[in-house]
C-alpha cells in the first residue's frame, strides 16, 4: 500500500525533539471524520552493549527510554491494514533532568488533544472523531491513567477516545517493585521516591480512586504475553477485573506469544488489535443507526 509518511510533527509550540508525532496515512484510503485514528504511545527499553568483562548489560528503562523512530513497522503495519496511524513521542526522565510524573502524562495528553483539532487537518485531511490508543509497557500506564481520569487530563476531548489496547503494561508501579526491586532506580527517576503522598499509587491505574465509570468510558483490550520475560501477568489480569468492577467494558488475551517487545512484531498481535478496533466499530455503528431511525 502506498503510503505518506509525515514524520516530526510538533503537537506543542516550542515542542522539543521529543514532543513530536509521525503520521502514517494511506494515499488511497477514503478518510473522513468517522474513520479509526490508532494512536501508538512507547514504553522504554533501552539496551547497551558495553564491553564490561565481556557482558552485555541491559537496562529496563520506562518513562526514561524509548523513541517513537523505533516503531515504524508499526505505523507502517497498521496503516497498511487500513487505519491512519499516530506514532507519538513524549519527553523522558533522565539523570541530566529534573523531568518527573506527570510532565510525560501532560504531553502525550497534549498530543491527542493536537490529534482532533483542527490543525491536524493539515496532514490527515479530516479531523479525526474517533482513536483508539495503543499503550505499551509505560504506556499502558500512561493511557490507563489519562482515560480513567479522563475529565482531568483531556477534557471534552476524551469522548473522541473509543477504544484503549493495553500491552504488557505497568499498572501497580508498587506491586512491580515488589516483584522486581531491581527497578527501582528507573521508577525514582520517573516519579521520585515513595513518600507519605504516595505518588507511586497516584500514578498506577490500579490503584485509581471510582465510583463507576460512564457510559462513554472506552472499550478495553489488555494483552499480556506469558513469555514476557520482564513483567508478570498478574497486574494485567488485577486490572482487567478493576476495570469490570467498576462497569467498564474490558477483554483480556493472555494466549498471544512474545517477549516484552518482540509481541510487538508478531502478527498474531497485529490481528488481535485490529479485530478489536473492528469490533468495538461495528458496534457504534449500529448505534449510531439506532439513534438515526
Amino acid at each position: 500500500m502506498d503510503l505518506i509518511i509525515t514524520k516530526n510533527v510538533p503537537y506543542i509550540a516550542h515542542a522539543t525533539q521529543q514532543q513530536q508525532l509521525d503520521l502514517y496515512i494511506s494515499r488511497n484510503s477514503k478518510l473522513s471524520s468517522k474513520i479509526p485514528v490508532l494512536v501508538y504511545i512507547h514504553g522504554g527499553f533501552m539496551t547497551s552493549k558495553q564491553v564490561i568483562i565481556k557482558l552485555t548489560i541491559k537496562i529496563l528503562g520506562a518513562w526514561r527510554t524509548g523513541d517513537r523512530n523505533e516503531y515504524e513497522f508499526l505505523g507502517k503495519s497498521l496503516t497498511n491494514s487500513g487505519f491512519p496511524t499516530a506514532v507519538i513521542g513524549y519527553r523522558l526522565s533522565s539523570n541530566f533532568n529534573n523531568l518527573r510524573h506527570p510532565s510525560h502524562l501532560e504531553d502525550v495528553a497534549t498530543a491527542i488533544r493536537f490529534l482532533v483539532s483542527k490543525e491536524i487537518e493539515v496532514y490527515f485531511g479530516f479531523v479525526p472523531e474517533r482513536l483508539y490508543l495503543i499503550g505499551h509497557s509505560a504506556g499502558a500506564q500512561i493511557t490507563g491513567i489519562l482515560v480513567l481520569q479522563s475529565q482531568k487530563w483531556l477534557g471534552d476531548v476524551s469522548d473522541c477516545i473509543k477504544g484503549v489496547i493495553g500491552v504488557e503494561g505497568i499498572y501497580d508501579i508498587p506491586g512491580m517493585i515488589t516483584d522486581y526491586p531491581s527497578y527501582r532506580e528507573f521508577v525514582e527517576l520517573a516519579f521520585g521516591p515513595q513518600d507519605q503522598n504516595n505518588v507511586w499509587e497516584a500514578a498506577s491505574p490500579l490503584y485509581c480512586e471510582l465510583d463507576r465509570l460512564d457510559s462513554n468510558f472506552p472499550a478495553y483490550l489488555i494483552i499480556h504475553s506469558l513469555e514476557d520475560e520482564l513483567l508478570k501477568p498478574d497486574p494485567s489480569v488485577q486490572f482487567f477485573n478493576f476495570i469490570q468492577k467498576f462497569g467498564g467494558l474490558a477483554v483480556i488475551n493472555t494466549e498471544l506469544c512474545g517477549n516484552h517487545f518482540g509481541i510487538l512484531k508478531t502478527k498474531i498481535f497485529l490481528d488481535c488489535c485490529l479485530d478489536f478496533v473492528r469490533g468495538v466499530e461495528f458496534g457504534l455503528q449500529r448505534q449510531e443507526k439506532k439513534f438515526e431511525k
